[in-house]
């Protein structure tokens, strides 16, 4: 992985991976180019590149289906209790931090297995929880039906296509994060040898914050508040950058040129 310069002949190597890279062609993950990735294959597809090196044969991708769908709802009775806890005001990814912090074993177990537990209960816990902020019914269904990204939808009550289509090429997208500040915690606190949802939770706690991962969050929020008042977009934006308030959607903190790959 590079450092943060979009022109890799200008680069400077940090680390060596195997999960992610730049090049003039774009961006690739595991070697296939993640814009192909994003326009053709399923979350479950890229989740499975990921943490087996390759996309699946058909084989493959049935049997790795079979086991995130039946991790879903693998939560224990100590984190049911937190989620019970909570009452709808608090932000998803601070309680997926203190689940996965919950979920924290002395016995690492094996790696992949527990990535694998982690991709297949993150999704309930946020459905959960989100759920819960709509005043919606909150369950633990199990639904093997469905894959990834309807099964998330299907809790927390997203129908349309467009928003499930929207969300599948956003995960996909996001993919190709190999060295920015939250896998980075997540790296340094793997190095110390603290355990996999330790280091997972380390890199959740920093993906949360505004100038990262939350960063789509408060653009959102920024485009909702644009809609409702009666800014025009000049004098909306002009009054944000003049009390010194981040302007969300423009600019990236690696792709420095604005030349983001992924748009």
């Amino acid at each position: 992985m590079s450092s943060n310069n979009d022109d890799p002949s200008k680069s400077t190597a940090i680390i060596d991976t195997g999960i992610s890279g730049l090049d003039h062609a774009g961006i690739t993950v595991r070697g296939y180019n993640l814009m192909d990735l994003v326009a053709n294959a399923e979350f479950e597809e890229v989740a499975h590149l990921l943490l087996h090196h390759d996309l699946p044969t058909s084989d493959q991708y049935r049997q790795f289906k079979i086991r995130l769908r039946s991790k879903r709802t693998d939560i224990s009775p100590k984190i049911k209790n937190m989620l019970n806890c909570f009452d709808g005001q608090e932000h998803p990814l601070n309680v997926a931090i203190a689940c996965f912090s919950l979920m924290a074993s002395p016995d690492d177990g094996e790696f992949v297995s527990k990535a694998e537990q982690a991709v297949a209960v993150y999704s309930t816990i946020l459905a959960n929880h989100i759920a819960k902020r709509r005043n919606k019914s909150t369950t633990f269904e199990v639904r093997t039906d469905l894959n990834h990204v309807n099964y998330f939808c299907h809790q927390v009550g997203i129908e349309g296509a467009v928003e499930k289509e929207v969300l599948s090429k956003l995960l996909i997208g996001a993919s190709e994060f190999s060295f920015p500040p939250s896998t980075f915690a997540g790296r340094l606190a793997a190095s110390v040898r603290s355990d996999f949802f330790t280091s997972l939770s380390a890199a959740t706690a920093v993906w949360s914050g505004y100038r990262h991962g939350a960063a789509s969050e408060h653009a959102h929020n920024q485009l909702d508040e644009l809609v409702i008042g009666r800014d025009t977009i000049s004098s909306f934006y002009s009054r944000k950058k003049e009390g010194g308030i981040p302007l969300f959607g423009f600019g990236h903190r690696v792709y420095k040129s604005g030349k983001d790959p992924r748009n």
